[in-house]
């Protein structure tokens, strides 16, 4: 399927994971980038990652011209500090907490029955409010 990177089963419902990169492209952060076809899913969680250093993202933050660039910094900062990790050879990986916190959000959305997309912004807030 088109944009799903993987389809896992918990608890009997079928979730939906897209591992998705941060952009600033207009184009490519519109709906429907993604999930082009159909799985009977439950619930699509958008696992966010990205590729800027966390210093770059609080100078982002400090030349935010707006409240929503400026919010988006500060949480894809808080990505790039407490859950990647940069290799010395550039690839960036996850924080060994950071996919037991992704299934603590599914495990979350399926205890209170929750449907449909649960976008990036939603899984970095949620991240945000567990490490304070």
């Amino acid at each position: 399927m088109q944009g799903i990177d993987a389809l896992v089963t918990v608890r009997n419902v079928k979730v939906a994971l897209q591992v998705k990169k941060e952009t600033y492209r207009t184009e490519a952060r519109e709906g429907g980038r993604f999930a082009r076809r159909k799985v009977q899913t439950q619930l699509v969680l958008e696992v966010p990652y990205t590729i800027t250093r966390y210093d770059e993202w609080q100078r982002r933050a400090m030349k935010a011209r707006t409240d929503e660039t400026r919010e988006r910094a500060r949480l894809f900062g808080l990505l790039a500090e407490k859950f990647q990790q940069w290799l010395p050879n550039g690839f960036v990986i996850f924080q060994p907490g950071y996919p037991w916190l992704i299934e603590q959000i599914i495990l979350k959305s399926i205890q209170q029955d929750r449907q449909g997309v649960i976008g990036w912004r939603e899984t970095l807030e949620w991240l945000e409010s567990k490490v304070q």
